[in-house]
């Protein structure tokens, strides 16, 4: 018995129907290596026929794999998926488009250099953590080919190169399950457990979180004292061999200052102190000090912290930051929005608003900041040191660098740093290579030695 493959128009023989006569075995015509199809109507609503190579000669055996689709399919349809089959193509292809345009050359190259190489038309149903490991082992061991070998250098391969590239892939599988076409919320592995996977990257614990070098901190300190010194409201000559009195440079340089002063001095994320408004910086003063030391206060509120928490932060230079607030960043902040500021107003808006719109592009200026300014300190302000390879340094590297010094310079615990930066003490334990087991005992032995020297 004879039948048309309405799929490729060839000629098909029977052999058999299985499974209660709800599949129906056969071959093609003039096929050399004889494998056997299979083909069945799907559960699912709008599929129509579903038809595969069982991959085999073996009737036993091609039975077996038909009855396995079948009941695939079957299953597929109680838990309401769309598709009898989904490939990473398929999926590609319906959710790219839901992402940014700006990614979207980085998107297409990791499809074509990765994902399509790797899981080429195999159906993603079932897809789960261990797919996404193994795709992460295939990516480690496959870097140096596919092109990858740029000037005859080989690519180094980063934890937080993958991270980015696995982000892509995380909202192209969440937007799937979403919409039923997988069957679980695949979980991805951290950050960590990616580098533990490359194994050999492990840089030294203080370039972990980021700090900067001691020769960038000096640099940092000095174009902070030398900007005040050189500031002038009126002319705005300031660094004259970068700067001039344009008011869009004049504002972000004198911004890019606070911020730099503001997160070096009392370690907040970049993204809360953008949210900060004039109403969250004081002047508080402790009662027990003899002396009255003033210092600023910083109130983050729940709307602003990252955590969701309230908090308060003292910096660590007094009232400094309070002081250059008055003398250089209100008046700067004055000229430029052509009234002075309110309560309610960002302390870091955007240049270009009114006042109280969020900077959303902050990053790419700090970024060119720091170019023209290591050409004229003549020393690289941004890339730091992370092990053997490199990377980008930003606002959050002061937070980094201003928990280092913390920690090795004073004797604050890690328990009361953890409560002024907004983490928790494993956080900093993980990242910051603290021991807290030790880091308890000193704390508890510097007490109880007062005791045992009366």
């Amino acid at each position: 018995m004879s039948f048309k493959n309405p799929s490729n128009n060839s000629k098909t023989s029977f052999i058999a129907k299985v499974y209660n006569d709800q599949i129906t075995l056969y071959t093609l015509d003039g096929s050399k290596s004889g494998r056997i199809y299979y083909r069945f109507i799907s559960s699912i609503d709008g599929q129509g026929y579903v038809r595969r190579s069982s991959k085999t000669s073996d009737i036993a055996l091609a039975s077996k794999r038909a009855i396995d689709a079948f009941n695939e399919d079957t299953a597929r349809a109680a838990l309401g998926m769309k598709s009898s089959k989904i490939t990473i193509s398929k999926i590609f292809k319906r959710f790219d488009s839901e992402l940014s345009p700006s990614t979207a050359h980085l998107r297409a190259r990791y499809f074509r250099r990765w994902l399509l190489p790797y899981f080429k038309d195999d159906d993603l149903f079932r897809i789960d953590e261990n797919d996404i490991i193994a795709l992460i082992k295939y990516r480690i061991e496959n870097t140096n080919d596919h092109n990858a070998v740029i000037q005859n250098t080989i690519v180094k391969l980063t934890p937080s190169t993958i991270v980015k590239e696995l982000g892509f892939l995380s909202t192209y599988l969440r937007r799937a399950f979403q919409k039923r076409l997988i069957l679980y919320q695949v979980k991805f592995p951290s950050e960590s457990k990616i580098s533990t996977l490359i194994g050999g990257f492990h840089p030294p614990a203080n370039q972990r979180a980021g700090r900067l070098s001691d020769e960038q901190e000096k640099a940092f300190t000095r174009f902070l004292k030398e900007y005040r010194r050189n500031y002038n409201l009126k002319s705005g000559r300031i660094y004259d061999r970068f700067i001039d009195s344009y008011p869009r440079k004049r504002y972000n340089w004198a911004r890019m200052y606070m911020l730099i002063h503001l997160v070096k001095s009392g370690g907040l994320r970049p993204q809360e102190a953008m949210r900060l408004r004039f109403s969250d910086v004081h002047l508080w003063s402790n009662p027990s000090d003899d002396d009255e030391i003033k210092y600023t206060l910083i109130d983050v509120r729940p709307e602003v912290s990252k955590v969701k928490k309230y908090r308060d932060v003292i910096l660590k230079d007094g009232r400094r930051f309070y002081d250059r607030l008055q003398e250089l960043w209100i008046p700067e902040w004055t000229q430029h929005f052509r009234r002075p500021p309110n309560e309610d107003d960002l302390l870091f808006p955007r240049g270009t608003g009114t006042g109280q719109e969020l900077s959303k592009n902050y990053p790419i200026q700090f970024r060119r900041n720091l170019k023209t300014l290591s050409e004229f300190m003549e020393i690289d302000l941004t890339h730091r040191d992370y092990g053997t390879h490199k990377r980008n340094i930003t606002l959050y590297s002061f937070r980094s660098s201003y928990i280092t010094e913390m920690l090795r310079d004073t004797s604050i615990d890690i328990y009361t740093l953890s409560k002024a930066i907004g983490s928790s003490p494993n956080m900093i334990s993980l990242y910051y290579d603290v021991n807290q087991q030790l880091h308890h005992r000193r704390v508890l032995t510097s007490h109880y030695a007062k005791y045992l020297k009366r």
